[in-house]
């Protein structure tokens, strides 16, 4: 358990290096708030969404969206257009939901807005390894989506790329902490002792302070 650990707090530690000589967190919610503003003239959409992917929990949340809080929508990696363009790594162009059942049209009773077509592209780590987001455009004003769109989707995901990999990073800093406390309160329970606790609980702390440093402050 704790060689693996230890793997990953390097993997994510040496990737948190590269976020933080690069990125100031202070300015991310600005910074979202005007991609997604952009996007949602320059294509004439009623919505654009940027979505962060939970590895841990195979969900993707809501990071910025022009008339909604963050979180304010989840939606798990299977049985959404989100959910299969994170899967997958590639773009999606579809039309007819406001047809079709799915976890959309329980967002729809829940938030009063109906997604007709949407178009979503996926945001890529920096090393484009894997998928850390994604950028959703709902229902264009004016005809269908084209290749012209998906483009420019394309240019704001590769420059959103840093932005969304620092909050995957961290994201992933804390479920890896939380792994850690709970294989603390695992070694209590099966009396290994408070020192081994006291032990976890220091890796623990290291963990938090090595990958995600704001966590603490």
């Amino acid at each position: 358990m704790l060689k693996t650990i230890k793997k990953q707090l390097e993997v994510l530690r040496l990737q948190q290096d590269l976020i933080e000589k690069n990125f100031d967190q202070t300015q991310t919610d600005r910074l979202f708030g005007f991609y997604v503003k952009v996007m949602t003239q320059m294509v004439d959409v009623e919505r654009c969404s940027i979505f962060v992917y939970d590895p841990e929990k195979k969900q993707a949340w809501l990071k910025a969206a022009l008339d909604l809080e963050e979180k304010a929508i989840v939606v798990p990696t299977d049985e959404t257009v989100v959910g299969r363009v994170i899967r997958s790594g590639e773009a999606v162009i579809e039309s007819g939901l406001e047809h079709r059942e799915g976890v959309h049209k329980e967002i729809a009773e829940r938030t009063g807005f109906v997604s007709r077509d949407v178009l979503c592209i996926p945001i890529k780590s920096l090393d484009d390894k894997e998928v850390t987001g994604a950028i959703q455009l709902i229902n264009k004003k004016d005809g269908a989506f084209t290749e012209e769109d998906k483009k420019l989707a394309e240019d704001v995901a590769y420059f959103l790329q840093l932005n969304v990999e620092s909050i995957f990073l961290n994201q992933s800093a804390l479920s890896l902490s939380e792994r850690v406390l709970n294989f603390a309160g695992k070694v209590l329970m099966f009396g290994v002792g408070i020192a081994g606790a006291l032990l976890i609980l220091l890796v623990l702390y290291l963990v938090v302070l090595t990958a995600a440093p704001h966590l603490l402050s």
